[in-house]
């Protein structure tokens, strides 16, 4: 995490009271907010009540692929996320996994999810000029997908193989996972595991299955009363570039501008380590345990609720900074994020605590205050 200057720190102990450990958050922050400028605008939107329990399995689907599976190898429960099938290449304790996952669209693109596999490496960031140097072409499905190798420089290393695979309305990312030695041993099973694997296109079971986790995010729906928000003044809506965010946001004009955007998960979503370590995975940060994540959480109002807030800075010249907020809420957890170049992120930070405070979610008995 970035270490703020004096004048910096000084704002934030203005957002951010310490309890017993924890930062219990933005108890001064409303008093900043007196002064003569117009009342922000009140927006609402409606998610889904009903949302899918997780993204099709490919036996929800009917078969919506088909692999073979190399010997030694054994299915397992997914740990979370959005995998579909997961994977132990061997027996034992430590042993290398693979997981299959379908999203939606583009999820985002190749360069951004090997990035986060590089961010979980504790590797920085590339462009997408070097990733395209990186990236293999492979087939997957009768089709060309593309190989992404990746090892850390800890000891024992991690390394982690990817495959990144379009298929119609999806993008499949195929990814082993785990010691170098063991991913080594394993490789050569993992690549005919990727050639093998094989998509139902009949009888439109690719396009229902596109159409299912499709809806995990709904879209969308202006004048329903799912939730609510007040826009700051300088912000504006923004079209969600992909992935699963409901609402999108633009700071201010220009190319500079920090981004917010707004997703509900069913569930968990993977949890807060998980989520936390994604983000930090985004701007070249290695993963951090569940311990070092609680000494680095702060506490914040979400909708009359508690949310805890991440803030993350890469080490890079032209720093980045991702400061997300995760809030559960029913059967949903809620993840707030803004994100940019370090001084945009630090330009907006008081408009996003403000737009973050002023959620309200909607209730049996109508909206919350």
């Amino acid at each position: 995490m970035r270490t703020p200057d004096m004048k910096q720190a000084s704002s934030l102990r203005s957002i951010y009271v310490r309890s017993d450990g924890v930062l219990w958050g933005l108890i001064f922050f409303p008093l900043l907010l007196v002064g003569c400028e117009a009342e922000p605008a009140i927006t609402q939107y409606k998610v889904a009540k009903e949302l899918p329990k997780k993204i099709p399995s490919p036996d929800s689907v009917s078969g919506a692929f088909s692999f073979d599976l190399p010997s030694g190898w054994r299915e397992t429960k997914p740990r979370g996320g959005f995998a579909a099938k997961s994977f132990a290449v061997a027996d034992g304790e430590v042993v290398p996994e693979v997981t299959v996952t379908p999203l939606q669209g583009s999820a985002g693109g190749q360069t951004a999810n090997a990035n986060r596999w590089r961010g979980q490496l504790g590797l920085s960031a590339l462009s997408e000029e070097q990733m395209k140097a990186e990236a293999k072409a492979v087939e997957v499905a009768g089709g060309r997908g593309f190989l992404f190798d990746f090892s850390s420089t800890d000891t024992p290393a991690r390394r982690i193989v990817g495959v990144v695979r379009e298929e119609g309305p999806q993008t499949w990312f195929i990814k082993l996972t785990g010691e170098a030695s063991a991913v080594d041993q394993a490789l050569s099973g993992y690549v005919s595991f990727v050639k093998s694997i094989r998509f139902a296109t009949h009888n439109g079971i690719e396009q229902e299955h596109a159409k299912d986790v499709s809806k995990t995010v709904a879209p969308a729906s202006a004048g329903s009363s799912d939730f609510r928000f007040d826009l700051p003044s300088a912000w504006h809506e923004t079209k969600p570039r992909g992935g699963f965010a409901a609402k999108s946001f633009a700071t201010s004009e220009g190319n500079s501008a920090a981004e917010v955007t707004v997703t509900p998960l069913l569930g968990a979503a993977g949890g807060q380590t998980a989520n936390a370590n994604r983000w930090r995975g985004q701007l070249g940060l290695s993963p951090l345990s569940d311990e070092q994540l609680k000494a680095e959480a702060k506490s914040v109002e979400v909708a009359g609720g508690r949310g805890v807030l991440f803030d993350f800075s890469s080490t890079e010249a032209q720093a980045r900074r991702i400061v997300g907020v995760v809030r559960e809420e029913g059967p949903q957890t809620w993840f707030i994020k803004m994100s940019g170049d370090a001084p945009a992120v630090e330009a907006a930070l008081s408009d996003f605590i403000t737009f973050v405070k002023s959620i309200r979610f909607a209730s049996e008995k109508g909206n919350r205050p």
